[in-house]
């Protein structure tokens, strides 16, 4: 969430929500490890692009604003 100098909410938190899903087959396991390890580091990316545009998106007010965890 950001809030402004007063700490009145300027725009809301917000939840993100990423999945993948992956056939995980146990008599093909060579490979699964580095795939799993993949589609991590890909749901971290998007996850890290759906944050940056939602501030891009931000339209601040007339005074600076904080942002808080």
């Amino acid at each position: 969430m950001i809030k402004d100098n007063q700490q009145r909410i300027v725009f809301p938190e917000r939840k993100l929500l990423l999945r993948r899903s992956y056939q995980y087959d146990s008599t093909a396991i060579v490979g699964k490890t580095s795939e799993e390890q993949t589609l991590i580091q890909e749901l971290y990316e998007d996850a890290a692009t759906q944050i940056v545009n939602q501030l891009r998106s931000f339209k601040p007010t007339t005074t600076p604003s904080t942002i808080t965890p």
